[in-house]
Protein backbone atom coordinates (compact mmCIF):
# COMPACT_ATOMS: atom_id res chain seq x y z
CA UNK A 1 0.00 0.00 0.00
CA UNK A 2 0.99 3.54 0.22
CA UNK A 3 3.83 4.40 2.37
CA UNK A 4 3.05 6.61 5.09
CA UNK A 5 5.39 9.30 4.71
CA UNK A 6 3.88 9.99 1.10
CA UNK A 7 1.01 11.23 3.36
CA UNK A 8 3.21 13.19 5.13
CA UNK A 9 5.12 14.83 1.52
CA UNK A 10 1.49 15.24 0.04
CA UNK A 11 0.20 17.19 2.99
CA UNK A 12 2.96 19.65 3.09
CA UNK A 13 2.60 19.49 -1.00
CA UNK A 14 -0.90 21.15 -0.15
CA UNK A 15 0.07 23.28 2.41
CA UNK A 16 2.79 25.12 -0.02
CA UNK A 17 -0.24 25.79 -2.25
CA UNK A 18 -2.20 26.94 0.79
CA UNK A 19 0.72 29.24 1.22
CA UNK A 20 1.36 30.59 -2.20
CA UNK A 21 -2.43 31.16 -2.10
CA UNK A 22 -3.52 28.33 -4.73
CA UNK A 23 -6.33 27.08 -2.65
CA UNK A 24 -7.82 24.94 -5.19
CA UNK A 25 -4.84 23.11 -5.93
CA UNK A 26 -4.45 22.72 -2.11
CA UNK A 27 -7.60 21.28 -1.82
CA UNK A 28 -7.07 18.72 -4.00
CA UNK A 29 -3.55 17.79 -2.58
CA UNK A 30 -5.40 17.51 0.68
CA UNK A 31 -7.77 15.57 -0.81
CA UNK A 32 -5.53 13.36 -2.37
CA UNK A 33 -4.13 12.61 1.45
CA UNK A 34 -7.53 11.41 2.71
CA UNK A 35 -8.02 9.34 -0.42
CA UNK A 36 -4.70 7.68 -0.63
CA UNK A 37 -3.39 7.16 3.19
CA UNK A 38 -6.84 6.70 4.73
CA UNK A 39 -4.91 5.35 7.66
CA UNK A 40 -2.77 8.00 8.17
CA UNK A 41 -2.55 10.53 11.68
CA UNK A 42 -2.97 13.14 8.86
CA UNK A 43 -6.61 11.92 7.23
CA UNK A 44 -8.86 13.68 9.34
CA UNK A 45 -6.37 17.05 9.29
CA UNK A 46 -6.31 16.65 5.70
CA UNK A 47 -10.07 16.55 5.42
CA UNK A 48 -10.78 19.43 7.58
CA UNK A 49 -7.97 21.77 5.50
CA UNK A 50 -9.53 21.34 2.47
CA UNK A 51 -12.70 22.20 3.73
CA UNK A 52 -10.40 24.99 4.91
CA UNK A 53 -9.16 25.91 1.86
CA UNK A 54 -12.85 26.97 0.36
CA UNK A 55 -13.54 29.01 3.33
CA UNK A 56 -9.95 30.66 3.01
CA UNK A 57 -11.82 31.42 -0.68
CA UNK A 58 -14.51 32.82 0.56
CA UNK A 59 -16.61 30.01 -0.92
CA UNK A 60 -18.91 29.52 1.87
CA UNK A 61 -21.64 27.21 0.29
CA UNK A 62 -18.76 24.72 -0.55
CA UNK A 63 -16.85 25.18 2.78
CA UNK A 64 -20.18 24.30 4.30
CA UNK A 65 -20.42 21.20 2.38
CA UNK A 66 -16.79 19.98 2.51
CA UNK A 67 -16.88 20.85 6.68
CA UNK A 68 -20.08 18.41 6.74
CA UNK A 69 -18.52 16.00 4.41
CA UNK A 70 -15.60 15.55 6.82
CA UNK A 71 -17.93 15.77 9.60
CA UNK A 72 -18.99 12.71 8.06
CA UNK A 73 -15.97 11.08 7.20
CA UNK A 74 -13.46 11.55 10.31
CA UNK A 75 -12.58 9.36 12.59
CA UNK A 76 -11.51 11.87 15.61
CA UNK A 77 -14.51 12.82 17.38
CA UNK A 78 -12.66 16.37 18.00
CA UNK A 79 -11.71 16.80 14.45
CA UNK A 80 -15.80 15.99 13.69
CA UNK A 81 -16.73 18.48 16.66
CA UNK A 82 -14.37 21.43 15.19
CA UNK A 83 -15.86 20.29 11.05
CA UNK A 84 -19.28 20.81 12.84
CA UNK A 85 -18.85 24.33 14.48
CA UNK A 86 -17.00 25.26 11.30
CA UNK A 87 -20.01 23.69 8.72
CA UNK A 88 -22.50 26.27 10.68
CA UNK A 89 -20.14 29.08 10.48
CA UNK A 90 -19.70 28.67 7.00
CA UNK A 91 -23.55 28.22 6.75
CA UNK A 92 -23.50 31.88 8.89
CA UNK A 93 -21.33 33.85 6.55
CA UNK A 94 -22.95 32.28 3.52
CA UNK A 95 -25.91 34.61 4.68
CA UNK A 96 -28.42 31.71 5.85
CA UNK A 97 -28.93 32.61 9.39
CA UNK A 98 -32.08 30.84 10.15
CA UNK A 99 -30.34 27.27 8.98
CA UNK A 100 -26.80 29.05 11.17
CA UNK A 101 -29.05 29.44 14.09
CA UNK A 102 -30.17 25.28 14.28
CA UNK A 103 -27.14 23.84 13.15
CA UNK A 104 -24.99 25.76 16.01
CA UNK A 105 -27.72 25.37 18.78
CA UNK A 106 -27.32 21.65 17.87
CA UNK A 107 -23.83 21.70 18.06
CA UNK A 108 -23.69 23.71 21.56
CA UNK A 109 -25.81 21.13 22.70
CA UNK A 110 -24.23 18.07 21.51
CA UNK A 111 -21.09 19.18 22.50
CA UNK A 112 -21.97 21.11 25.93
CA UNK A 113 -19.07 21.78 27.94
CA UNK A 114 -16.33 21.60 25.29
CA UNK A 115 -14.43 24.61 23.75
CA UNK A 116 -16.23 23.57 20.40
CA UNK A 117 -19.73 24.77 22.43
CA UNK A 118 -18.68 27.74 23.96
CA UNK A 119 -17.54 28.88 20.57
CA UNK A 120 -21.51 27.22 19.16
CA UNK A 121 -22.83 29.58 22.16
CA UNK A 122 -21.18 33.05 20.85
CA UNK A 123 -21.88 32.59 17.54
CA UNK A 124 -25.74 31.61 18.26
CA UNK A 125 -25.83 35.16 19.67
CA UNK A 126 -23.43 36.74 16.90
CA UNK A 127 -26.30 35.58 14.58
CA UNK A 128 -29.13 36.48 16.76
CA UNK A 129 -27.30 40.50 16.31
CA UNK A 130 -26.84 39.56 12.61
CA UNK A 131 -30.68 39.26 12.59
CA UNK A 132 -30.74 42.78 14.98
CA UNK A 133 -32.69 40.01 17.74
CA UNK A 134 -30.98 42.07 20.64
CA UNK A 135 -33.04 41.03 23.51
CA UNK A 136 -32.59 37.12 22.69
CA UNK A 137 -28.65 37.85 21.47
CA UNK A 138 -28.21 38.74 25.10
CA UNK A 139 -30.03 35.57 26.79
CA UNK A 140 -27.55 33.40 24.52
CA UNK A 141 -24.45 35.23 24.99
CA UNK A 142 -25.51 35.55 28.99
CA UNK A 143 -25.43 31.58 28.52
CA UNK A 144 -21.79 32.06 27.52
CA UNK A 145 -20.92 33.86 30.32
CA UNK A 146 -22.99 31.33 33.21
CA UNK A 147 -21.21 28.10 31.83
CA UNK A 148 -18.34 29.04 29.78
CA UNK A 149 -17.23 32.12 32.33
CA UNK A 150 -13.19 31.29 31.56
CA UNK A 151 -13.58 30.74 28.11
CA UNK A 152 -11.55 32.99 25.82
CA UNK A 153 -14.77 33.87 23.91
CA UNK A 154 -16.41 35.62 27.21
CA UNK A 155 -14.99 38.94 27.20
CA UNK A 156 -16.65 38.80 23.58
CA UNK A 157 -19.50 37.72 24.57
CA UNK A 158 -19.93 40.48 27.80
CA UNK A 159 -18.59 42.82 25.17
CA UNK A 160 -21.51 41.78 22.43
CA UNK A 161 -24.15 42.30 25.29
CA UNK A 162 -22.91 45.80 26.28
CA UNK A 163 -23.52 46.50 22.32
CA UNK A 164 -27.07 44.89 22.13
CA UNK A 165 -27.86 47.49 24.97
CA UNK A 166 -26.45 50.29 23.70
CA UNK A 167 -28.27 48.99 20.25
CA UNK A 168 -31.80 49.04 22.28
CA UNK A 169 -31.18 52.17 23.85
CA UNK A 170 -30.69 51.14 27.11
CA UNK A 171 -27.72 53.18 27.78
CA UNK A 172 -27.47 53.17 31.45
CA UNK A 173 -26.86 49.08 31.53
CA UNK A 174 -24.68 49.60 28.60
CA UNK A 175 -22.28 51.61 30.37
CA UNK A 176 -22.00 49.33 33.55
CA UNK A 177 -21.48 46.56 30.85
CA UNK A 178 -18.79 48.02 29.28
CA UNK A 179 -16.92 48.70 33.01
CA UNK A 180 -17.71 44.91 33.87
CA UNK A 181 -15.66 44.09 30.37
CA UNK A 182 -13.00 46.45 31.78
CA UNK A 183 -12.47 45.24 35.38
CA UNK A 184 -13.29 41.63 34.48
CA UNK A 185 -10.80 41.16 31.62
CA UNK A 186 -8.68 43.82 31.57
CA UNK A 187 -5.96 41.94 29.55
CA UNK A 188 -8.53 41.19 26.75
CA UNK A 189 -8.42 42.64 23.03
CA UNK A 190 -12.28 44.20 23.74
CA UNK A 191 -10.68 46.06 27.00
CA UNK A 192 -9.78 48.75 25.06
CA UNK A 193 -12.73 49.55 23.27
CA UNK A 194 -14.85 48.29 26.35
CA UNK A 195 -13.01 51.58 28.61
CA UNK A 196 -13.50 54.00 25.63
CA UNK A 197 -17.43 53.47 25.21
CA UNK A 198 -17.72 53.13 29.31
CA UNK A 199 -16.35 56.48 29.46
CA UNK A 200 -18.33 58.03 26.71
CA UNK A 201 -21.51 56.38 28.16
CA UNK A 202 -20.23 58.02 31.44
CA UNK A 203 -19.53 61.70 30.03
CA UNK A 204 -23.12 61.07 28.61
CA UNK A 205 -24.67 60.99 32.24
CA UNK A 206 -21.93 64.25 33.60
CA UNK A 207 -19.28 61.71 35.39
CA UNK A 208 -16.56 63.58 34.03
CA UNK A 209 -14.44 62.50 37.37
CA UNK A 210 -15.65 58.61 36.46
CA UNK A 211 -14.71 58.54 33.11
CA UNK A 212 -11.61 60.07 33.08
CA UNK A 213 -9.69 56.82 34.42
CA UNK A 214 -11.39 54.43 31.68
CA UNK A 215 -10.26 56.88 28.46
CA UNK A 216 -6.31 56.59 30.40
CA UNK A 217 -6.85 52.94 29.82
CA UNK A 218 -7.36 53.93 26.76
CA UNK A 219 -4.56 55.64 26.05
CA UNK A 220 -2.00 53.63 27.90
CA UNK A 221 -2.96 50.40 25.92
CA UNK A 222 -2.17 52.32 22.86
CA UNK A 223 0.71 54.78 23.66
CA UNK A 224 2.19 51.02 24.64
CA UNK A 225 2.59 50.22 21.36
Amino acid sequence: GPKPAGAAATYLRALCHRSAGALLKAAAAFQDVADRYPESALHDYALLAKADAFLKAKDYRSAAEEFARAADRVKDENVRAEAELRAAGSVYLAGDMDSALTLLRGVAERRQGSDVAARAQFLVGETLIGKKMYNEAIVELNRVLATYFQHSVAASAQYRIARCLDALGRQADATGTYQAVVSGYPLEPEAPPAAYLAGVGLLAQGRSLAAAPYFQIVLDRYASR
